[in-house]
């Protein structure tokens, strides 16, 4: 699968509270979330015990136990999202129809995408970035215009979406297809209206 990760290519690592691993044009699974998804006391224990293993880690520039930690961390987050925190605008069909428009507007051209759920309180996307495009630099586009466009219509201002975001490079064909199955039993849990589940290769959505 030459759209998956490549040791013996250049990765390039950029830092924050996660750590960002990019290869061009390499299909990754991302995951980012409305701003108000989760409590902040369940944050603040997840990171404390983050936090203390990422620093002996990048104390050893051990960066392949750094990533397991990321799959980690986003694994406990994910249980807790599922528990349907926060507003959960994303249920409502006027918001999803806002995603579905911003995700469409560069597929094809800035990316492609092969799956994606827009669940009640965040989104999971299976997608390929096209030439020098980087994850982060879609990541942030998609973000800033549908908040954009959720706060022109609320007429009101202020975050929308978490700050940080989950990110992995796809493997191999194993882990692709482990993924896609993900994202299409993410939302076992909702009604039908609660939800946007899209793969390649389907109809669009509404």
């Amino acid at each position: 699968m030459n759209k998956s990760l490549n040791k013996h290519e250049p990765i390039y690592e950029t830092t924050g509270n996660l750590p960002h691993w990019t290869q061009y044009g390499k299909i990754t699974f991302v995951t980012f979330r409305l701003a108000d998804s989760l409590p902040q006391y369940i944050i603040d224990n997840i990171k404390t015990e983050y936090e203390s293993i990422k620093q002996q880690l990048l104390k050893e520039g051990n960066l392949k136990e750094l990533e397991f930690l990321k799959v980690k961390k986003h694994n406990q987050l994910e249980k807790y999202l599922d528990k349907g925190y926060g507003s959960c605008i994303l249920k409502n069909k006027l918001y999803q129809d806002i995603i579905i428009q911003t995700l469409e507007h560069d597929n094809n051209l800035m990316y492609e995408l092969h799956c994606y759920v827009i669940m009640p309180n965040h989104i999971h996307l299976l997608i390929e970035p096209k030439e020098q495009a980087t994850i982060q630099q879609i990541i942030k586009t998609i973000k800033s215009v549908s908040a954009h466009k959720i706060n022109n219509y609320t007429n009101q201002t202020g975050s929308i979406w978490q700050k940080e975001y989950f990110d992995r490079i796809i493997r191999n064909e194993d882990h692709y297809n482990r993924v896609i199955n993900y994202i299409r039993q993410n939302p076992s849990h909702c009604s039908p209206s609660e939800y946007i589940l899209w793969e390649r290769g389907r109809h669009r959505p509404r």
